[in-house]
């Protein structure tokens, strides 16, 4: 029993440690760079302003008035941190540092339920150290909130498979499709679930319930997509669109 109170105190000591030595470098590594204000700006001027522009920026992909192509969640997410400090790089990057934590603890997670306490601890071992881990959660860039958003959905997968919860099931769903609000690469997360099934159930999963539940969750998200970036002004959606297209050659 003492032995398992002193491993519960190592394990909380590791993790106040992690936190505040990530802290501590969380302005210093990466070097503040553009990335930094182009991911706070929309944010702030939203904060301020009470839309999400980014004047700083114009012309840059299009964004002449809103800016589009980022995540809204992720500036979502920004804006206590921006409220109560006002802009900063630690403000805008203290995001990904809470994400990443996150991150490995749903990662522990899957990897107990999959394998065993000995290898999930390993994996988030081997995950925290990771050089572009690290990188990623100093980052003001939506990279870490869409790990996160993807462990989640897939962790939420594999508890409604083992306890056919409908609920879940709407859920990962749900938070799958939310994904692409955070950066567009989310669309993989989508494709990569609605393979899951497959795999699972082969063509017997286009007759369940719980696949047409999870099918409503993604469809939810995605006019939630729809709400924040299209409907506000669809001809500057357009536009932004068109020039996104056109600067990155696609």
């Amino acid at each position: 029993m003492e032995k398992n109170k002193i491993f519960t105190y190592c394990i909380f000591l590791g993790i106040a440690f992690y936190l505040l030595w990530h802290f501590v470098f969380l302005d210093k590594f990466l070097m503040v760079n553009l990335d930094d204000g182009c991911m706070m700006e929309p944010a702030w001027q939203f904060l301020t302003k009470g839309s999400f522009s980014a004047p700083q920026f114009e012309g840059i992909y299009g964004l002449e008035k809103i800016d589009i192509y980022h995540g809204r969640l992720h500036m979502f997410f920004q804006l206590p941190f921006l409220k109560l400090f006002g802009p900063g790089p630690n403000q805008v990057r203290i995001v990904s540092l809470v994400s990443s934590f996150l991150v490995l603890m749903i990662t522990f997670l899957i990897g107990n339920k999959i394998y065993g306490v000995t290898t999930a601890f390993a994996g988030v071992l081997l995950l925290s150290i990771s050089g572009l881990f690290i990188l990623c959660s100093h980052s003001p860039r939506q990279e870490m909130l869409l790990t996160l958003f993807i462990v989640l959905s897939i962790y939420l997968y594999i508890i409604a498979e083992e306890k056919k919860n409908s609920f879940l099931f709407f859920t990962s769903g749900l938070i799958s499709a939310l994904s692409l609000d955070v950066h567009l690469n989310g669309i993989m997360l989508v494709l990569a679930l609605g393979l899951l099934f497959f795999i699972c159930h082969k063509f017997k999963f286009l007759f369940t319930r719980h696949f047409w539940l999870w099918f409503i969750g993604v469809m939810v998200g995605i006019l939630w997509w729809i709400a924040f970036h299209i409907l506000p002004d669809p001809q500057i959606f357009l536009t932004q669109f068109k020039g996104i297209v056109l600067k990155r050659g696609l």
